[in-house]
């Protein structure tokens, strides 16, 4: 099994609250735990000099561990019991540029994916924010003015906004790669119509969506079709959503999600980093040879840019 890293951002869209608080908040819930029917789930944090560094614990809730043999096509299971005070876990690491707010994150399958880490950061934060709004809301004088109340929701109105970092650069090498391409859809937050007729129909839109249908003589057109899809994805502004389908050499369907394709920053063997976990907690897991890993690449690697 690989882990992979992936880049991520964070903006802070509420000017009334500081980046600084809600990190300061999100630390302070590194000792909540996150209780769900299937698993329990922790999420810590940590400042550091030039960096945030963090670790998410999913703690799964079963009490048997299933174990297979395979040999000469046979296969046999053993069903071990865990020790009550064990739990089967699975982790990811990162760490946050502090001045840009980019970070990296180790992600292998059943693990906490990215939007599972930003739903529980985006409720975290929103938290605090209420909480101020709240004591702000407090402090008018009875009866309240309803236009100050309203002018108070609005500045608590903006929330953190997590995204993942794509690969734009890499998006034409991979359409390229396929056998045929079938058609691609876009949709945008606005067109820039000239038909007046049309203008007046958009002016009652939310979004408006184009798909592009290849003709089936030119599906094969690969290297063409990669190249101008490319573009307009990297050119053209207010694009909200974007997917692609296409044919590998398996004659295997692919659907490839523009807007959450991440790029990878490296690929690592899960044995190979399992081996670094042996006996972390709380107070090692900051200095463990993996976030040295991961701050090694944002400063070193080859896209340390992106981090920037």
């Amino acid at each position: 099994m690989k882990i992979k890293s992936i880049g991520f951002s964070i903006t802070n869209n509420n000017t009334a609250v500081s980046t600084k608080d809600l990190l300061d908040y999100l630390i302070q819930k590194s000792t909540h735990e996150i209780k769900r029917i299937d698993y329990n789930r922790q999420i810590l944090l940590t400042e550091e000099t030039n960096y945030y560094s963090g670790l998410v614990l999913t703690y799964k809730n079963q009490t048997k561990n299933c174990l297979s043999t395979i040999k000469n096509g046979q296969f046999s299971i053993k069903v071990e019991d865990i020790l009550s005070d064990d739990k089967v876990v699975s982790f990811n690491f990162f760490c946050i540029n502090k001045t840009s707010l980019k970070g990296l994150y180790m992600y292998h399958r059943g693990s906490c994916s990215l939007n599972n880490l930003f739903s529980s950061w985006q409720s975290f934060s929103s938290q605090l924010i209420r909480k101020k709004m709240t004591e702000e809301l407090k402090k008018l004088p009875q009866p309240r003015d309803e236009i100050k109340v309203k002018a108070i929701q609005d500045k608590y109105e903006g929330r953190l906004s997590f995204s993942v970092i794509i690969d734009k650069a890499g998006l034409q090498t991979l359409l390229q790669s396929f056998n045929e391409i079938k058609s691609a859809s876009f949709r945008f937050d606005s067109i820039d119509f000239k038909d007046s007729d049309m203008i007046g129909v958009e002016q009652f839109t939310r979004n408006t969506e184009v798909t592009f249908n290849i003709s089936d003589n030119d599906k094969s057109k690969v290297q063409q079709i990669g190249d101008n899809l490319g573009k307009v994805f990297n050119n053209i502004a207010g694009i909200s959503r974007g997917v692609i389908h296409a044919i590998d050499h398996g004659k295997n369907e692919r659907v490839i999600d523009l807007i959450n394709s991440p790029c990878f920053f490296g690929e690592y063997d899960f044995d190979t980093i399992a081996s670094n976990v042996n006996g972390l907690n709380n107070a090692n897991y900051v200095g463990n040879a993996i976030i040295g890993m991961i701050k090694e690449e944002m400063e070193n690697g080859s896209q340390r840019k992106r981090f920037v």
